[in-house]
This record gives structure tokens, sequence and C-alpha cells, in this order.
């Protein structure tokens, strides 16, 4: 292998395509990690209260809105990856193992990261839900419900294949909070 195809991975890891964010989830799709969701629903609703009339069709009266929820589904497979450095030599098995090791490259591991997701529901972390460059919505979004369905276990009973099911709802902060939490908003959305 050339140093040029070396300094080529390298380069391609740092500037893998990121799909998204929450806090420290990160959605990316490369050629050396594939963390990505489908499924992407939003859901708004509107509040009314309803207004009995004697013999006649009550009334409506909007109330407000309802927090909005987003629901989406993650798939996670630890045979999605590639290899830095081809070949069937000690040399590259060491180097690929370095390299997923140190920078990051390599598959995902399905249970980290159901563990991760779980904890960030569990310790009612908030964050900026970020697609693409934009932010959704005004307000930053809390996780409400990870549901797991296992598709695949090894000969170790390591979880291989899983998709998580993920409910994602509108976390609005008090209006005193609000000021600081909107100027920290766009710094969200750099990558780094």
């Amino acid at each position: 292998m050339g140093l040029g195809t070396l300094i080529n991975g390298l380069v391609g890891k740092f500037l893998r395509p990121k799909i998204g964010a929450f806090g420290g989830l990160v959605f990316e799709a490369s050629s050396f990690k594939v963390l990505t969701f489908d499924k992407y629903r939003r859901s708004s609703r509107a509040k009314y209260a309803k207004h009995s009339l004697i013999n006649k069709t009550e009334e409506l009266e909007f109330t407000g809105l309802e927090a909005e929820k987003i629901s989406l589904e993650i798939n996670l497979n630890t045979c999605v990856t590639t290899k830095l450095f081809s070949g069937k030599s000690t040399g590259a098995k060491i180097l690929n193992s370095l390299a997923s090791e140190f920078l990051g490259l390599g598959s995902v591991n399905p249970k980290a990261v159901a563990n991760d997701i779980r904890k960030m529901m569990t310790t009612a972390e908030h964050n900026y839900l970020v697609i693409g460059n934009e932010v959704i919505g005004d307000n930053q979004w809390v996780i409400t419900d990870v549901q797991e369905r296992v598709q695949f276990w090894d000969n170790a009973a390591q979880i291989q294949v899983s998709t998580l099911e993920i409910t994602f709802m509108e976390y609005v902060i008090d209006d005193n909070d609000n000021a600081v939490e909107r100027s920290n908003r766009d710094s969200t959305i750099i990558w780094g």
C-alpha cells in the first residue's frame, strides 16, 4: 500500500459525510462507517377545547400546540465496513485493527450504540436534532422511547444486526433559559 492510499483513506475518514446528529449521536455514511436512519416521521398536533352549546354544533377553541414528535429507525450492522488496508497479511490486519481502534474506522457495535442511546433517554439528555445542516424545529428534543429488534446474533451471543426504533419529543426550555439556548443553537450544526 502506498502513502497516497493511506493519506486518501485518512482524509476520507475526517471528511466523511455527516447526515445529522443528536448530541453525541452522529448519523453518517462513508466507506468506513454506516450509521444512518430511515422511516423518519414527524408529528405535529393542535389542541382544541370543545364547548357544548344547546341545540347547536359544539364550538372548538384553539388552546395551543402539543409537543412535536419525531420517530425514526436506525439500522445497526457490524458487517458494514470497508478496510483501509487490503490484503490478508498479518500487517494489513494489524493496521486495520489500529485504524479501527484509534481513528474510529470500521463497523458499528450495535450493543454499544443501543446502550448509548438508552443512556441519553434515561438521563433526559436534551439536544438539538440536526439533519443535513438544518436544525429541526425551534426547540431541543429528548428521546422518550427506544425499542430494539435484534435480527442476528453470532455464535458468541454478540449482536451483529439490529434495528432501533427511537421516538424524540420536543423539549421546550422556559423563556429565561431560551435566550442562552438559542445562542448555542447554531453552534450545533458545526461538525467536528
